[in-house]
């Protein structure tokens, strides 16, 4: 019998003999931004190409190799130009051309050919393009929006943005990376689609149907020092207008970094259990025959707010819950041997 949550902190349940979970944590620092060579990719739209509704347009790209998602593997990317990114399931664009998760926002604009504001609308000034490098097992998918111009904005051809995906085939990572911008005036609703910057997304859970409790990662703040929250898609528009305030500097890398665990009854690569995982009053931690060492345990809430902490370096723990409202929390626990995350109800 399989029990987990598809959502963004994994969960330690109590199942028959294994249970696989995935988590994200985001990392932002930076890192010279390259163009990517157009010579040497596939050119998806240049400016002839560029349409009057680019909501309409989509793109099933391959990946060149198997990228993982969950337990999920994909590759193929489903791409639009409005700057989203989606793990294509055959599910489809539904009536309100909305993508099925996992999909990762970014920017989410609407964008357009800066040749037809500025140039003879012959010669490319905007394009997107894509490439796959480097060997076997060590590979990255990288696609780029280069020099990218908005849909009537105040600035017109004056405005533009370049930035790139990148997928790697080592540990699953995903990055955005951010060249040069120029925007006019970030607070014109035409520049991030009414939002009041740029949105920025990434949704991971697995499914064709968005379910209300299904959760995200959404990038908030100073979009060169970003926070970033855990909310569900029932819970996002209570967030707005919660999103980074302008397109952040050249050189800037946004990183979601999968956070895996496998455990296995009687493993001797992990021993961490958590239980109850629906607790009124307290929870029980026992660290195994894992090294006996200082622990870190931390508890937070679904908005990341932290909770508790306490530390110990016995080999089981108690943790005191009667204070905390119903629930569900987030269980950290650090070690010099050990990084984990589980979650618990408070019903």
């Amino acid at each position: 019998m399989k029990c987990f949550f598809f959502i963004f902190l994994f969960l330690f349940v109590a199942c028959n003999s294994f249970l696989h979970g995935q988590s994200y944590e985001f990392n932002h620092f930076t890192k010279d931004y390259q163009n990517i060579d157009a010579n040497q990719s596939t050119i998806l739209l240049k400016s002839q190409d560029w349409s009057w509704s680019p909501s309409d347009v989509h793109f099933h790209i391959p990946i060149g190799f198997s990228f993982e998602v969950e337990e999920f593997k994909y590759d193929t990317v489903l791409v639009s130009p409005l700057g989203i990114v989606d793990f294509f399931q055959n599910c489809g664009i539904n009536q309100f051309d909305e993508f099925p998760p996992p999909v990762l926002y970014v920017y989410f604009s609407d964008f357009d050919d800066r040749g037809w504001w500025i140039g003879d609308g012959e010669t490319p000034m905007t394009t997107i393009h894509y490439l796959t490098e480097g060997e076997e097992g060590n590979r990255i998918f990288k696609i780029e929006w280069n020099n990218v111009g908005f849909f009537g904005s105040i600035g017109l051809g004056d405005d533009f943005v370049n930035f790139q995906v990148w997928l790697y085939e080592t540990d699953h990572t995903i990055e955005i990376h951010f060249g040069k911008s120029n925007i006019t005036d970030p607070n014109d609703e035409d520049t991030w689609f009414y939002f009041p910057g740029p949105l920025m997304n990434w949704v991971y859970y697995t499914g064709c149907v968005e379910t209300p409790d299904a959760e995200m990662l959404v990038v908030t703040g100073d979009a060169n020092n970003p926070n970033h929250q855990f909310t569900t898609t029932e819970g996002f528009p209570a967030l707005n207008p919660q999103t980074i305030d302008n397109a952040p500097n050249e050189g800037m890398v946004y990183q979601f970094k999968p956070t895996s665990v496998d455990i296995e009854e009687n493993s001797l690569t992990s021993q961490l259990k958590l239980y109850p995982t629906i607790a009124e009053k307290e929870l029980s931690l026992t660290f195994g025959n894992l090294p006996k060492q200082e622990y870190k345990i931390e508890v937070y809430s679904l908005e990341g707010e932290l909770l508790l902490l306490q530390k110990t370096n016995k080999a089981s723990e108690i943790i005191n819950i009667a204070n905390l409202p119903k629930g569900m929390y987030v269980v950290k626990v650090n070690g010099q041997y050990l990084n984990q995350i589980s979650r618990f109800v408070k019903p």
